[in-house]
């Protein structure tokens, strides 16, 4: 698993997100910016709240790209609710593996996706995709 401790998105699956063109509000953001608070000259990315934005670009420190990072509870409430998600994530399955999981397999995809944030981004990049037709 691929879990940051605050269970928000890892940059690699929010750069997907983002490059997926998939745009949410979210509480957090990955931020490529100096070293902050230590004023370092090196850059690296952080994880802020969004609402330290202001505080970060009012500094010598703007950052110079800015990634949402959405928690799992953010990426859930874009996925599709009831039995349309169900019917997508068999789908999502089948799809990587080539076969419709059965029931018990569908399951543990649910159970693995609860515990996984950077897989329910890919789930949502996924339906995205397929609602766009790519």
């Amino acid at each position: 698993m691929n879990l940051n401790p605050d269970n928000y998105g890892s940059l690699e699956a929010c750069e997907k997100l983002f490059k997926a063109g998939i745009v949410m509000e979210t509480e957090k953001v990955w931020i490529y910016a100096r070293h902050i608070p230590l004023k370092r000259s090196d850059f690296c990315w952080r994880l802020f709240n969004r609402d330290s934005l202001m505080a970060i670009e009012a500094t010598e420190q703007k950052p110079s790209c800015i990634i949402p990072a959405p928690s799992m509870a953010e990426v859930w409430r874009e996925l599709p609710k009831g039995d349309d998600l169900l019917s997508l994530i068999a789908s999502w399955m089948a799809a990587i593996t080539g076969m419709l999981p059965n029931d018990q397999e569908l399951k543990r995809l649910i159970v693995g996706l609860i515990n996984d944030i950077d897989k329910t981004i890919d789930l949502l990049i996924w339906v995205s995709q397929r609602k766009e037709g790519t």
